[in-house]
């Protein structure tokens, strides 16, 4: 249950008017599982894989579940203000507004192991190319956040994370251009 709030202040000098509005208000699940099969999810705090048993339904914010009844070895993202209902055959999601519709369609939906190939990852390879030529100039390695989060999840989805636990590098190319011909 939410609490909903609703104050307007009103003094005989400014002319406001003072009004105090108290509602209990249900709050909707963030994610429905309508399907025969358990699923699971992931808080956006931790990175536990949390099983939901059929026809079960899940409130507070969710990051992202795992449905392998739907799709081995892939995790469906969610971002914050989308609900997610999981089927017997698909996915659906709804959104709060427009910045969730515009976040879960730019940054959500299904994900498979590249994308937690690029969470763990613990460093960037990146080679700088002559913007003319393109040949390699130098190549640098530096270090990046692993963000394991989603190992359980994607355990939970059918995926052996072992080789995703390996150090290693998401490579990435550069161009450098030179003079006022760019």
């Amino acid at each position: 249950m939410n609490l909903i709030f609703f104050e307007v202040n009103c003094y005989e000098s400014n002319y406001r008017l003072l009004i105090k509005y108290f509602r209990w208000e249900a709050q909707s699940p963030t994610l429905v599982n309508n399907s025969d099969y358990t699923i699971y999810y992931k808080l956006e705090t931790t990175g536990e894989s949390i099983p939901v048993g059929p026809h079960q339904s899940i409130y507070g914010e969710i990051d992202g579940i795992a449905a392998p009844h739907l799709s081995k070895e892939e995790v469906f993202k969610s971002v914050n203000g989308v609900r997610v209902a999981v089927s017997n055959t698909s996915v659906s999601w709804k959104s709060s507004g427009l910045r969730s519709w515009g976040g879960q369609n730019l940054t959500g939906g299904w994900k498979n192991s590249t994308y937690l190939y690029s969470l763990t990852a613990n460093a960037f390879k990146t080679t700088y190319l002559h913007g003319e030529t393109a040949k390699t100039m130098y190549s640098s390695i530096s270090s990046k956040f692993v963000d394991n989060g989603w190992n359980s999840l994607y355990q939970s989805s059918g995926l052996n994370i072992t080789p995703f636990l390996q150090p290693h590098a998401i490579e990435r190319t550069r161009m450098i251009f030179y003079g006022s011909k760019f």
